[in-house]
């Protein structure tokens, strides 16, 4: 059973998705503890292309899903909670990188001390088209329905 669900709403993003990507490839907590949910929201310069060369690489492990409407990112994460399966969830953004042993980081606290729920936000570094941020947030339920 996978350990953590990443949901990565897309929209646009085609020069950033493959770095995202290859940064949680290569995640020292194991791609087999990952369930990676890409929501393309109708993009229109090529990253649904981009999402189904990872799709291809790694089928057991990213699941794709394609939006005819752009719906937002709201509406996408949303979506990708629908079909996660894993206890915990993980957001990240199309155009995050994020460091190898980030998932490892989130996770080992949770299951040390056998957490029902946690939210953390960690900083790291990130660059995006507009602005760098340095927070990140990251989501943990296990036991517990995820409802509005």
């Amino acid at each position: 059973m996978k350990k953590i669900s990443v949901i990565i709403p897309c929209y646009n993003i085609a020069p950033w998705i493959d770095r995202c990507m290859a940064s949680i490839a290569v995640q020292t907590i194991g791609l087999d503890d990952l369930e990676v949910i890409c929501i393309d929201d109708a993009s229109t310069d090529g990253t649904w292309e981009h999402l189904q060369r990872w799709e291809r690489k790694f089928p057991d492990h990213i699941l794709l899903i394609r939006q005819d409407v752009n719906r937002r990112q709201g509406a996408a994460r949303n979506l990708g909670l629908q079909y996660a399966s894993a206890p915990y969830i993980a957001f990240v953004d199309g155009d995050d990188q994020l460091e190898p042993d980030y998932f490892e980081q989130l996770y080992a606290p949770i299951a040390h001390h056998t957490l029902r729920s946690a939210i953390y936000s960690l900083p790291f570094h990130l660059s995006t088209r507009l602005k760098i941020t340095s927070l990140m947030i990251f989501i943990a339920f296990s036991g517990y329905p995820i409802s509005s």
